[in-house]
């Protein structure tokens, strides 16, 4: 029941997209946001890895600006957090906004101990 209500969802959406907006708009700027960090360790999973969500997130959300960065040298990419620390979630949005952001992309792991493994 889920999966159709899922797909039904995805389905109005597409069906309401005005795709000439989406092929004329230009990226210049992308905020990435590594969910959790400093005092909010996010997901812990089972306690069997060192690793909690924070940790993962920020290393997952560093990788992906680093590879955009690398591969589209016209895009701008700013972080809401480089290292464990952590920025309210008004403190993320006031920066996406001040940065005039075109793209918003939050990292969280609805499964720890993939991630954990797929890391490694």
């Amino acid at each position: 029941m889920k999966r159709i209500f899922f797909i039904f969802l995805a389905l109005s959406f597409l069906s309401s997209v005005n795709y000439q907006d989406i092929s004329s708009a230009v990226i210049t700027t992308i905020v990435l946001d590594a969910g959790h960090g400093g005092k909010d360790p996010g997901a812990s999973g089972t306690g069997r890895y060192k690793k909690t969500e924070k940790d993962i997130a920020l290393d997952v959300t560093l990788k992906v600006g680093k590879y955009i960065e690398e591969a589209f040298k016209d895009i701008k990419v700013v972080y809401t957090r480089t290292e464990d620390t952590f920025p309210t979630l008004i403190d993320r949005t006031n920066l996406a906004n001040k940065v005039n952001a075109d793209l918003f992309i939050a990292t969280h792991l609805l499964n720890l101990q993939l991630a954990e493994l797929h890391l490694m």
